[in-house]
């Protein structure tokens, strides 16, 4: 395997930034010391796997220890594996699809909608309290999730915001509702960690307590 050029002044910042030494940081890599001193000398190129476990140890996506070049052209950044978890977390929901949207959140995951109203509301921690909440919520409404290209969406290394426009269905009475979503992702590990949603309330407690729509009279 061809090896990465170590961005040597990235890794000895961050090691110096988390107060270890090059003995701690190599144990918590897992990795020989002798190689880290090299890593932070710049002296030759490394394999992946070793750079990933240093910035694994660091707290950090690899490709913050990796200089550019045509070795690491095949290393997505944070910010794109975001976009990605957001994407297959959206794609997920609008399938109903509790087992996909599951897998993009790591296991201690916070999902918070922060209102009175009845599902979606409220705030879930951890795998189970979030199925439960997504199984409520799709008895409760069928959603009709725009794409990510018809969203706002703005990525950061750590997190992304994503504002649309989404429709909905209350299954129980059968009325409509159009609401202004507002959404932040939290990730680590290239998971979603936290997820906090804001909404049009009014327009989703309207519907909500809309009477049920009448079905049409069979033709005599």
């Amino acid at each position: 395997m061809r090896g990465a050029q170590v961005n040597a002044e990235a890794l000895r910042s961050l090691r110096v930034h988390l107060g270890l030494t090059q003995e701690q940081l190599a144990s918590k890599a897992e990795i020989d010391v002798t190689t880290l001193r090299r890593m932070e000398k710049g002296l030759k190129a490394f394999d992946i796997q070793t750079i990933a476990a240093a910035a694994t140890a660091l707290g950090c996506h690899v490709s913050r220890l990796m200089m550019p070049g045509p070795t690491t052209l095949g290393v997505e950044s944070p910010e794109e594996i975001n976009r990605a978890c957001v994407a297959r977390h959206r794609e997920a929901f609008a399938r109903k699809d509790v087992d996909g949207v599951l897998a993009c959140y790591t296991e201690d995951a916070i999902v918070s909608f922060p209102t009175s109203l009845p599902p979606p509301s409220g705030r879930f921690e951890g795998h189970a309290a979030i199925r439960g909440h997504l199984e409520e919520t799709f008895r409760t409404f069928t959603p009709d999730i725009p794409t990510l290209e018809e969203s706002n969406l703005y990525v950061f290394e750590d997190r992304v915001i994503l504002r649309q426009v989404s429709s909905a269905v209350v299954l129980q009475n059968g009325a409509t509702f159009t609401s202004e979503l507002l959404f932040e992702y939290y990730f680590r590990d290239g998971k979603i960690w936290k997820h906090v949603g804001l909404f049009d309330t009014a327009a989703i407690a309207k519907a909500l307590a809309a009477p049920p729509i009448a079905s049409p009279a069979p033709p005599r």
